[in-house]
């Protein structure tokens, strides 16, 4: 199937270039596949100077003052002549639409069906689990369009539920070769895990500082102050001394919440010492989590995050907000923890480090999921359904 497919162009739309599918386009480029990306948003961090990038304009007819944040407004329209022109000249034979419900990708599904390139839709949605709004408009445009919607969550085992049973490396395999099949049935929607390869590192954890890392942008939902004070509270009362690494993005409107974070770091005890980076390149933020012993991401509504799937591939133990959506790629394992509420971090913690340090521990399952579900494996599984 990948031979017949590659050299074929293949497009994106996007109303933001993020790094959620950075994966897939770099792995397609790899194959060979001449890849565009049309997107209204370029990103303020990630470097995408390797794509075949399109910055959109926005239609001017709704004769509004666009403003180049990192969110779209509902109302938010391509220019439906520069994507026309687009499609005329190039002739994309398969199409990527990243669709939510703001209304910026409906002029480039109507005009991609319209130049008949075979489209997916992408959306980070659960598969399993989907509300009957999600479940209708998933079929309609399956039965209506013949269009599949793809998704990177899942959502299909109560893993909150499980979280003090346990699963071997190979009990893993098989719940995860599992997964992978469990959407045969499911024919207007298919589950594919986030494509992410990231080269782990081997060596031995050093338990005389703990190294944890967080990320998000500088948002109140994203708990990052209450992490801190957390992991004070929790240094204090073990003796023990944690390096906190906070990894953001800085969002304008929030320049007064960077501020009260930074406020948190000055007034600290000595059992815990915080860095605040923001505005990191994707290659920066992965040797962080390489040189890390956990990852902890407690935002509350977040529907599905590329970097717990990178923390963990670089050998990271990982605690995770049970509000997350994206919690089925994770092991059931002492290493791995999901938090009912921001209380049982001390648990969490607790649990994974009276498990002996080596990392080679997490990256035996780790490496399951690098070899079921990345690079190639994972883009694969996206051109099977073209």
């Amino acid at each position: 199937m990948t031979g017949q497919l590659n050299k074929k162009k293949i497009t994106f739309f996007l109303p933001r270039l993020h790094n959620n599918l950075r994966p897939i386009i770099d792995t397609l480029i790899e194959l060979n596949f001449e890849v565009t990306v049309l997107a209204l948003r370029e990103g303020r961090i990630e470097n995408h100077s390797k794509i075949n990038y399109v910055k959109l304009k926005k239609m001017t007819m709704l004769k509004k003052k666009y403003f180049d944040t990192e969110n779209i407004s509902k109302i938010e329209l391509p220019s439906v002549t520069q994507v026309y022109r687009y499609l005329k000249d190039n002739k994309p034979d398969y199409m990527i639409i990243r669709n939510d419900f703001t209304l910026s990708y409906i002029p480039v599904l109507i005009l991609g069906i319209f130049h008949q390139s075979e489209i997916l839709l992408y959306n980070q949605y659960p598969i399993n689990n989907p509300s009957l709004f999600q479940f209708m408009y998933n079929q309609f445009f399956y039965k209506i369009l013949r269009i599949r919607t793809i998704s990177p969550v899942l959502n299909r085992t109560p893993i909150v539920q499980r979280e003090f049973s346990s699963e071997s490396s190979e009990q893993y395999r098989l719940r995860l070769i599992n997964d992978l099949n469990y959407d045969k049935s499911k024919k207007a929607s298919v589950w594919v895990p986030f494509a992410s390869s990231i080269k782990p590192s081997y060596l031995l954890d050093n338990l005389d500082v703990i190294k944890i890392v967080t990320v998000g942008k500088f948002q109140k939902r994203k708990n990052l102050d209450k992490v801190i004070l957390l992991l004070e509270n929790f240094a204090k009362s073990k003796e023990i001394a944690i390096e906190l690494t906070v990894v953001g993005e800085l969002v304008d409107s929030e320049k007064n919440y960077l501020s009260y974070i930074k406020m948190l770091k000055y007034n600290l005890t000595n059992y815990i010492n915080v860095n605040i980076l923001f505005n990191l390149s994707h290659t920066e933020v992965t040797k962080i989590y390489e040189q890390s012993n956990i990852f902890i991401l407690l935002s509350e509504r977040e529907v599905a995050s590329v970097s717990q799937v990178e923390a963990f591939l670089s050998g990271c133990s990982t605690i995770i907000f049970f509000e997350n959506g994206n919690l089925d790629f994770l092991p059931i394992n002492p290493l791995f923890q999901i938090t009912n509420s921001l209380q049982d971090i001390n648990k969490s913690l607790d649990m994974i480090l009276n498990v002996p340090w080596i990392r080679s521990n997490v990256l035996s399952y780790s490496s399951v999921y690098n070899e079921l579900c990345c690079g190639i494996n994972g883009v694969n599984r996206i051109l099977k359904l073209f």
